[in-house]
């Protein structure tokens, strides 16, 4: 029998289980050098923290750019939509990267023309990963290792590799070795996992950065490790991760007198 709604009538849920949409759900496809994240669900200030935990992941390992597909993501409350922009800055400020959406939904494009959000939206996922395939990619040296007494040496060889390419000075390469063997015994003495090196060169800093699995902070003055990072770079940090942790270190490429060993600083 075809059932009839007249106007006013409450319509019957279907029968059997339905999907639910309650949450986000994030699919990290690819993390470097372009990274692709596919977000789906719905977007509340309740789960906008799920959405913010998966960019940030992907972007501690730096990629050059971040794909991010929003076509089976719903807006429903606007002020979550912020997380949009936020994330858009912390890609250009803090990991050297760029945020590109690709086919938002109806009610994503909505609520980034209404905030004014300068982010790239791309129509289609390929079109987005071509976009961001063709953005110059920073000079950069990237080493995963494994937690062995052979890391640290890996660790030496490849950023003086980098700096080589570079053409930086040889006393430079000496000191940002020393930082990267430092950083990489600590996550093999402490945090028992692999790990990850970055070593970005900017106009006037070499950022390098360490990344492990462990939750647990390194403490300054505990031992020589990071005394020696402290002294040897211009400012140094440790960053929350959801997965773990980052340390980092920059040092200036032509530092002027009296700018190392501040320890705790950003740059």
């Amino acid at each position: 029998m075809r059932r009839v709604l007249h106007a006013g009538a409450a319509a019957e849920p279907p029968a059997g289980p339905q999907p639910v949409r309650d949450a986000v759900r994030c699919e990290i496809v690819r993390r470097y050098p372009v990274a692709l994240v596919v977000a789906t669900g719905v977007l509340r200030l309740d789960t906008a923290h799920i959405l913010r935990a998966a960019v940030l992941k992907v972007l501690a390992d730096r990629p050059t750019a971040l794909v991010l597909d929003l076509a089976d993501l719903e807006v429903l409350e606007p002020a979550s939509a912020t997380v949009l922009p936020l994330l858009d800055q912390h890609a250009v400020l803090r990991a050297d990267s760029v945020l590109l959406v690709a086919a938002p939904s109806v009610s994503v494009r909505r609520e980034l023309h209404r905030l004014g959000a300068g982010i790239a939206v791309h129509a289609t996922r390929p079109e987005a990963l071509t976009a961001a395939a063709g953005r110059p990619a920073p000079s950069r040296v990237r080493l995963a290792f494994e937690p062995t007494h052979g890391a640290p040496a890996l660790a030496r060889r490849a950023v003086t590799g980098g700096c080589g390419l570079w053409d930086l000075p040889t006393t430079l390469a000496t000191r940002v070795a020393q930082v990267a063997s430092e950083l990489v015994t600590n996550v093999v003495e402490h945090a028992g996992g692999d790990g990850l090196l970055l070593l970005t060169r900017g106009h006037s800093l070499l950022h390098l950065s360490v990344r492990d699995g462990s939750s647990l902070q390194p403490v300054a003055g505990a031992g020589f490790g990071l005394t020696i990072v402290g002294a040897l770079s211009s400012s140094w940090g440790v960053r929350a991760v959801p997965d773990g942790k980052v340390v980092w270190a920059t040092l200036r490429i032509w530092p002027a007198a009296g700018a190392l060993g501040r320890p705790g600083s950003r740059p």
